[in-house]
């Protein structure tokens, strides 16, 4: 991978201004800890979970500061990242436990052709100084055979709780860079770590709350970190990305990516919306905030409505060429086949290699089973009131 100080063609400078957004994510910060803290005696593990919030929210503050120092730094340092043209990026959405991982992880797999973000940038490195920073830390950890990664993978065994069932990988794996939205405080699924911060509602449709306009502004800062995240790829490089949470942003995100192509991942909502709880109950465990689950199933069973809302009046509006509704069922019986669809569909042209690794992963992915169990809640995901709430899409359908 290489930087380039000025792309050879490019959009307009990104004029987003950085103070309104660094004030508003110190703020949020700040109301989210004295939320947090003032709702300690609400866990049911009130002692483990102070002692979590005493080592959290001190660290988040941190690293929330360190990233808008960097990002002041990008500024004076690499100009050109404000430059880089986002040329119709990849998008894999779909509401939460309907195969978006999985799709995003193959395609990943067709690097010379798109870029994708590790969980590690995601997380520690939205700025392009910290992510020259830790790739240059790497590369010295690989020359001395790579005790930091071991110790990481271990460290991540460790801590990874009941995410192994419901979202196994680790920080080297392609991510969700929907956590791209961290340094402002715009991201949606901090909320199950943090109940008592309120914040967050107005980026979930579905709730009273929402609001399009704030939304519109995250999305901006979103597409702000893009650029830096394409400026150390070189130029010409391609983003591919994964965010469950967008297909309930579909009103407003053309709007910002107007030649993006859309690929969004469904399942039948009487077992994703089970399963999407269910992965809720075990985050909140994992963060010392069990007992508080029901208070999050109502905005989550909102959110997964607006989810497949949405994508139901999308379907079959936008051209094929820049919209298809991928079913997770495919997705695990006949992955090569959906790949080299979307393909052909959206004009890509994989290499032979990753074709063949397409192939090696179709045969893993028939076989694959989810170790993650969960049950349905009769009295609100009964068939009659699914079918109400969450339109079926052809791809969303129960198969007989």
């Amino acid at each position: 991978m290489r930087a380039h100080s000025e792309p050879a063609q490019s959009d307009a400078r990104d004029g987003l201004s950085l103070w309104p957004y660094c004030v508003q994510g110190m703020k949020e910060w700040w109301n989210l800890s004295l939320a947090s803290l003032s709702g300690i005696r609400k866990s049911n593990t009130p002692v483990r979970r102070l002692l979590w919030l005493l080592f959290v929210l001190p660290a988040g503050f941190l690293l929330l500061l360190s990233h808008w120092v960097c990002f002041w730094i990008d500024d004076l340092l690499f100009p050109g990242a404000r430059l880089v043209e986002l040329h119709r990026p990849v998008f894999v959405l779909g509401p939460p436990r309907c195969g978006t991982t999985h799709l995003h992880r193959m395609l990943a797999l067709n690097t010379p052709e798109f870029v994708t973000s590790p969980a590690w940038e995601v997380f520690l490195a939205p700025t392009v100084v910290q992510k020259k920073i830790l790739r240059f830390l790497l590369r010295i950890d690989r020359t001395i055979g790579a005790p930091g990664r071991s110790l990481v993978r271990w460290l991540e065994r460790k801590l990874s709780g009941g995410f192994d069932q419901t979202h196994p990988g680790s920080l080297a794996d392609p991510e969700e860079d929907y956590f791209y939205l961290l340094p402002a405080m715009a991201c949606t699924g901090i909320a199950l770590a943090f109940p008592d911060w309120t914040g967050f509602r107005p980026l979930v449709p579905g709730l009273p709350e929402a609001s399009r306009e704030d939304r519109r502004r995250a999305l901006a800062f979103y597409r702000f970190c893009l650029r830096k995240q394409l400026y150390l790829a070189g130029p010409g490089a391609r983003l591919l990305s994964k965010n469950a949470s967008y297909s309930s942003w579909m009103d407003v995100l053309p709007e910002l990516f107007p030649d993006a192509q859309w690929i969004s991942c469904m399942r039948d909502p009487a077992k994703a919306v089970p399963s999407m709880l269910s992965t809720a109950d075990t985050a909140m465990s994992d963060f010392f905030v069990s007992g508080r689950e029901e208070e999050s199933r109502e905005w989550l069973r909102r959110s997964m409505e607006a989810h497949y809302q949405i994508i139901s009046r999308l379907s079959g509006t936008l051209p094929e060429t820049s919209f298809q509704v991928v079913s997770q069922t495919d997705l695990n019986v006949r992955l090569e086949q959906v790949l080299d669809s979307l393909a052909q569909t959206f004009s890509w042209h994989p290499e032979e290699h990753v074709r063949n690794l397409w192939a090696s992963k179709a045969e893993t992915s028939r076989a694959y089973t989810s170790p993650h169990t969960y049950s349905a809640c009769p009295d609100q995901l009964g068939r009659t009131s699914v079918q109400e709430a969450f339109p079926l899409t052809p791809a969303t359908a129960p198969r007989p």
